[in-house]
């Protein structure tokens, strides 16, 4: 009678675990350090007597800290925006003329990502609802056409509510003190002349 064969199953056992190939792991990609980021603001303070610009710049130096305010320029010109009641093209240049210095200082690559940004006071304040809102689109487009990012809500009439909290640092914290005031324009009293009497 033949003998009957059976094959063992042949069994494949793994490699040590000594003997497994070392997984080779890529270096991560260093992290750049931060390198200070530099900002530029620009602000209008259309007051009764005249426009003024700041120029201002910021530099972050930090990724996790806020920018702090490295240096400002000013320029003023006069007279103020509500002498143009009547013609607020004329009160449109104005502005174009101080927005040709913001060119001259801010470097152009930072023009599309500096806001310029107007608040009017006591000047427009007096005027008639539509005098001060011509005035107040013609800085709109004036505005629109330059080169500067434009924020929603950039060309207003401050109230004296933001005036104060500016005054008493409110703005920079969460104070509850209630603050009183008197709103005195300076326009008001800077058009009140002395009496003065004819006869000694």
């Amino acid at each position: 009678m033949p003998e009957v064969f059976h094959p063992v199953p042949e069994v494949v056992h793994p490699a040590p675990e000594s003997y497994l190939p070392p997984q080779v792991q890529e270096p991560a990609a260093p992290v750049p350090p931060f390198t200070s980021r530099v900002f530029y603001g620009v602000m209008f303070d259309a007051g009764s007597t005249g426009t003024r610009i700041h120029i201002y710049k910021f530099i972050q130096k930090d990724p996790v800290e806020l920018p702090v305010l490295d240096s400002e320029m000013y320029h003023a010109i006069k007279p103020g925006l509500s002498e143009y009641k009547y013609n607020p093209e004329e009160g449109g240049n104005t502005i174009r003329q101080l927005l040709k210095i913001a060119k001259k200082t801010i470097p152009e690559e930072d023009w599309k990502r500096t806001p310029v940004v107007l608040r009017a006071t006591a000047g427009l304040r007096l005027l008639t609802e539509e005098q001060a809102e011509g005035i107040l689109n013609e800085v709109r487009e004036v505005f629109e056409e330059s080169p500067f990012y434009v924020p929603s809500n950039s060309v207003s009439i401050m109230n004296g509510i933001n005036e104060v909290n500016f005054l008493t640092g409110h703005l920079y914290s969460n104070t509850r003190r209630t603050v009183g005031i008197l709103d005195l324009w300076r326009i008001n009293t800077n058009n009140i002349p002395p009496k003065v009497k004819e006869n000694y």
